[in-house]
């Protein structure tokens, strides 16, 4: 279920390592939380694009995420795991994963993103077109991070885009802070209420 890959993810049982990198492993699966500090602000706003080399493939991406990346590849590349879930920062971190899974391996993770920045630049179309069909990014219609960095900036979404169902103003969390979460539509509380609902729409 859907929901509950979303509870997992949003988790508090979590490694830290490289530049503040949250994530951890549960059997096949390999989980990569939101962003968790003030540092990963400094990596989030990061837009500028930057050159790295991923197992023989040279690619373009947002330098902040790249750079949490590659921070933490060392490691990642010794776990063994076949899904990867996804949240957030996690989500834009988990596309460089999964781009690095296909690159070494020949096949991909069955990967379930939600609330994803975008990673690549435009100008690596072409090298990470084909590499992410089992790449699914579900999100709020109103999701205010699904649309940074701004593709005006030279920046691609990959993968399958899924909409969830829409959380009506009646049903979002009550006070201001609940008021605001639903503008924006990225909260924890908000894709909650929403995947609950896509399970309940496809049982």
């Amino acid at each position: 279920m859907l929901r509950e890959k979303f509870d997992a993810v949003t988790d508090d049982k979590w490694i830290t390592s490289g530049l503040n990198v949250q994530y951890m492993q549960i059997g096949d699966t390999l989980l990569v939380q939101c962003t968790c500090g003030f540092s990963d602000w400094m990596f989030n706003l990061f837009a500028a694009k930057v050159e790295y080399d991923e197992h023989g493939t040279k690619v373009k991406a947002h330098a902040g995420f790249a750079a949490m990346w590659l921070s933490i590849r060392a490691e990642i590349e010794k776990l063994t795991f076949t899904k990867l879930v996804l949240y957030s920062q996690g989500s834009a971190i988990g596309t460089a994963i999964h781009f690095n899974y296909k690159k070494r391996f020949g096949v991909e993770p069955d990967s379930n993103a939600f609330g994803t920045p975008r990673y690549f630049a435009k100008s690596s179309e072409e090298e990470v077109k084909d590499c992410f069909t089992k790449f699914k990014r579900f999100k709020n219609r109103r999701d205010v991070v699904t649309h940074t960095p701004f593709e005006s900036m030279g920046f691609i979404h990959v993968g399958e885009e899924i909409i969830l169902p829409d959380v009506k103003f009646s049903e979002r969390p009550n006070g201001f802070r609940g008021f605001i979460q639903w503008v924006l539509g990225h909260s924890q509380k908000i894709y909650r209420i929403a995947t609950k609902k896509y399970d309940e729409k496809w049982k």
